[in-house]
Parts: C-alpha cells; structure tokens; sequence
C-alpha cells in the first residue's frame, strides 16, 4: 500500500491550503438545494429537442444520452418522494453529509458505516449512478464518493455532475488502476483509492480530507 502525493515545490512558497468543512445553516443548505434543482432542469431541457440528420453512431449516442436523462429524471422523483415520505429535514447541515455510490454491497455498506461513526451523516447509499446523481441534486452533499464503473452513469459522468450542481462537496473515487485514476484527477477528484484500499482506510482519509489536511491524495 503506497500513499502518492504531489511532489513538493523546490520553493518554500507556501501553497494554497484546500478549503475544510464547515457547517452549513438551514437556509444556505437549501439555498444550495434549489440552485442545483434549477441548474438540474436547465440541463435536463438540453436534452428534449433531438438533433436531426445523426449518423448512425450520433443517433446510439443520442438514444443513451436521452436514455441517461430519463434514468436520472425518475430517480430524481423517486429520492424526493422518498425524503417527502420519511420527513426529511431539508436544513441539516450541521454536520458533514455524505453521498456514496458503489456496486460492491458490503464495501458500500462498510464504508457507510465507517463514515458514520467518524461523524458524517451518509444521506445517501447506493449502486447506481442515476440514483447517485438525484441523490447529489437534492441531498447537496459535502463528501461523495464514486466508483469508477457505475452502471447508467460512470464514475468520470458524476464527477462531472458533482462539480456542476454540488460544486462545493469534495470528490473521492474508487479507482481501478492507476491509468484510469489520471482522468479522474484532472476532472476535480481530489482523492483516488485503488481497489487495494480497505473501506475503514478510505473512511479514514476521506475525513481527513473533508478538515483540509490534504489538498490531493492518491492511494494505490
């Protein structure tokens, strides 16, 4: 087990220390909640009008990409159903909330659990990527973390939506191998664990992460 982090500069400037967690008030979390409903629907309004004269290839893409957004409309309403049904309480940011999305159960699970008794409330624990991104819009988590290989949507996809309606939360993923972690890294991932990592070790850095104590960490 190997922690690579970024080379020190030759300079003994001092760098730019990464933002830590801070509470959020009732009114800021669900400030945060509607501006990523609003930023949700601009985007899923992208996707109604189907471009004419596709090849064949463009139309398979389209289809999925139509595809993606219908799977992620419905896992939207389904969350908000389901916070509706469990009275879920809208402003409860006084403690960091997490999102975690694996299709290993007892990683998922494990690391749940490890994140809970560290202090962080898990508002959202699942195995598919639509399910994941409805959970992000409208838990506006601080912490998610990803695999890279989830179905409907790709641990890369939801990095990409994480930084468009969460753009505060801090990113980590569970990386295959080194050569896909690269990617993930540029896209705004700020922790990579490979699969060699145990859950209670990722729990463990991930907070570490969320008080500022890394800026960027990769664990292989």
């Amino acid at each position: 087990m190997t922690m690579l982090l970024p080379p020190r500069p030759d300079s003994l400037e001092v760098t730019e220390t990464p933002p830590a967690w801070r509470p959020r008030s009732a009114a800021d979390l669900l400030e945060a909640q509607l501006r990523a409903l609003d930023r949700w629907h601009h985007e899923m309004r992208s996707v109604e009008v189907e471009p004419a004269g596709l090849s064949r290839e463009a139309r398979l893409d389209e289809a999925r990409r139509r595809d993606v957004a219908e799977r992620e409309r419905a896992a939207l309403l389904d969350w908000a159903a389901q916070s509706q049904r469990e009275d879920y309480p809208l402003g409860h940011g006084s403690v960091p909330r997490a999102v975690v999305a694996h299709r290993n159960e007892w990683l998922r699970d494990k690391l749940c659990a490890c994140l809970r008794s560290a202090g962080v409330d898990v508002a959202g624990c699942v195995a598919d990527g639509a399910e994941a991104s409805a959970a992000i819009v409208l838990e506006q988590p601080d912490l998610v973390f990803l695999e890279d290989l989830l179905p409907t949507l790709t641990g890369l996809e939801l990095v990409g939506r994480t930084r468009l309606f969460a753009p505060d939360a801090l990113i980590g993923v569970h990386a295959l191998g080194q050569s896909g972690t690269a990617p993930l890294l540029d896209a705004g991932v700020r922790a990579a664990f490979s699969r060699r990592i145990p859950p209670a070790e990722i729990a463990r850095e991930l907070v570490a992460c969320l008080h500022g104590r890394h800026a960027r960490l990769t664990m292989v």
